[in-house]
């Protein structure tokens, strides 16, 4: 039998897909005070939320009227029409927060706007019998939750520890604070200040209060400005990897929201082949966009946005972060881009240094101790009286990379014709696509022909890769990347194709004579990046004479 929910039933019901822990409610709360215009927010728990919580902001407060209409469901003064939303500028915008909040809590709101005689107090602690009297306090609003989820104590069953709850809060006050660094934010929990940020005039100082000096002092700014958007980058240098990524930040017209698959791929694209796999970039993005051009709509939570030009920023931030990383930049697949050429400047030590100068005033100093475990080679510097150590694998990856990316920057991929071609078929979808790519294909130096229906064969590939064996492999996985990544086809590509030069470049236990590691090292000497392989992994280090007399106590 069909029966229509009561409106308790509905009420609460609509207000778990809002209010689902604590958490939920200072969210709300503090973005209301934001939108207020609030310079000051003060947040207070205890028991991580579950028993009280008070946000104070100095706002704009509100009048009687109004006060009386912000806990109606779908009350709101951020819109008007459906078509509003495609023009957000503030953070809430559905009416459904406080509505939400007093339908599983005991609500108490104190507000005031500047010069009114009074303001007013508006309570709901007994079932839905809401008092508003008169009340004298400051201009803003004071919010106060108790009880949460008193009435819904199936609820309170699933809500995580004391410790988990309070977590959550601080984090996002935390994204709060780094996103609106002109704002003083105060949380206190049980009574005990646990974060107070004061209004700074910059985002860098505000970035170091909440994630400390040792971090913000190792982070570069990017500035990128293009058409009608603006993207301020905080970004940690290849050097400063990090081994976790709680430090990723993504800010859209200040509000704090989830990366997009897509913009996480575009920035670890970018910082790929810079540092070791298992390693984070650090990094925050200030976005300001068009309101038009972004839909904020998409998550009951707000938790993400859909950017409507999601394609041209990440191109705009893969690209400025490869040039400030101060690496190759892949080419384009449009031939109208000018590859970036990176400085022959590179650090040594303390000194800046062109490495070609470096090996061609000291090679006579130079002398090849040997190769052990036959996987790093040993050279003495008598004259600056230093040890260098080289992984000769990761030297071999470097001069195969940069040799290949040579060759695709000048159109002149030397390429290994196949004495016995490699024959393949594959299915109708996936041999359409192959088709429609043969051109990408053959900029990259991979030579494939059609071989009859859905099959085809190899004969070349790019001789810089070395003795490649099952070249289709390469192929399906440069397949893979052009179904997924159609805004970054060829980079991608690249990095997928040079990646296999780790396969074909001298290897560990490969026994290398005195003559053949100088003329390697030689080689690498004239790449561009020499200090690491395409991985990210280190080629050399240096290890000083005043270090070895320091080990052996001299």
């Amino acid at each position: 039998m069909i029966k229509i929910l009561s409106k308790d039933t509905i009420n609460k019901i609509s207000s778990g897909e809002i209010i689902e822990s604590p958490f939920n409610v200072v969210k709300e709360l503090v973005e209301n005070a934001l939108d207020a215009k609030s310079s000051y927010i003060n947040i207070e728990i205890k028991q991580s939320g579950k028993k009280f919580i008070r946000v104070i902001d100095n706002g704009c407060g509100m009048n009687k009227k109004d006060l009386e209409l912000s806990i109606r469901q779908h009350a709101t003064s951020k819109i008007r029409t459906f078509d509003d939303l495609w023009h957000i500028t503030s953070l809430g915008f559905r009416g459904e927060a406080l509505a939400a909040i007093i339908t599983v809590s005991k609500l108490t709101m104190k507000t005031r706007q500047a010069n009114a005689l009074s303001g007013w107090e508006l309570c709901n602690h007994d079932n839905y019998n809401i008092k508003i009297s008169p009340w004298y306090g400051q201009t803003g609003t004071i919010v106060e939750v108790e009880d949460l989820f008193y009435n819904i104590p199936v609820r309170q069953k699933f809500l995580k520890t004391n410790s988990t709850e309070f977590i959550k809060i601080l984090q996002y006050i935390e994204k709060f604070a780094i996103a609106n660094y002109n704002i003083n934010f105060k949380l206190f929990n049980e009574s005990k200040l646990i974060l107070f940020t004061t209004s700074v005039n910059n985002r860098i100082n505000r970035i170091i209060n909440i994630l400390g000096n040792d971090f913000g002092k190792r982070l570069h700014n990017l500035n990128i400005s293009q058409n009608k958007m603006f993207l301020d980058i905080y970004y940690t240098d290849k050097n400063d990897s990090l081994n976790h990524n709680k430090f990723q930040y993504l800010f859209v017209n200040s509000r704090p929201v989830k990366y997009t698959k897509l913009l996480k791929l575009c920035i670890y694209q970018a910082y790929k082949q810079f540092i070791p796999h298992n390693k984070h970039p650090g990094i925050l993005i200030y976005l300001d966009i068009n309101a038009d051009e972004i839909d904020v709509n998409i998550h009951p939570m707000k938790h993400e946005v859909k950017l409507l030009k999601e394609d041209l920023i990440c191109e705009f931030i893969y690209k400025n972060l490869i040039n400030k990383l101060n690496y190759h930049n892949f080419l384009s697949i449009s031939t109208a881009n000018t590859a970036y050429k990176p400085t022959s400047k590179i650090l040594i030590g303390n000194n800046n240094t062109s490495l070609k100068e470096l090996w061609s005033n000291n090679i006579k100093y130079l002398k090849v101790i040997g190769q052990i475990f036959n996987i790093y080679f040993i050279l003495e510097n008598s004259k600056d009286q230093n040890i260098y150590i080289f992984d000769q694998h990761s030297v071999s990856e470097r001069i195969q990379y940069e040799q290949y990316l040579t060759e695709l920057e000048n159109h002149s991929i030397i390429v290994q014709k196949m004495l016995i071609p490699e024959i393949f078929d594959t299915s109708i979808s996936l041999s359409n696509q192959i088709k429609d790519n043969l051109h990408i294909f053959n900029k990259l130096g991979i030579y494939i022909e059609e071989f009859g229906k859905n099959a085809f064969k190899i004969t070349g590939y790019p001789a810089a890769l070395g003795n490649v064996s099952l070249i289709k492999n390469i192929v399906m996985k440069i397949l893979f990347k052009i179904q997924h990544n159609k805004n970054y086809t060829f980079n991608l590509l690249i990095t997928t194709i040079v990646s296999h030069s780790c396969h074909t470049s001298i290897r560990a236990n490969d026994q290398l004579s005195n003559s053949e590691i100088i003329k390697l090292i030689s080689k690498l000497f004239e790449c561009k990046d020499p200090f690491a392989c395409p991985h990210g992994r280190p080629t050399s280090h240096k290890i000083s004479i005043t270090e070895l007399k320091k080990i052996f106590k001299r």
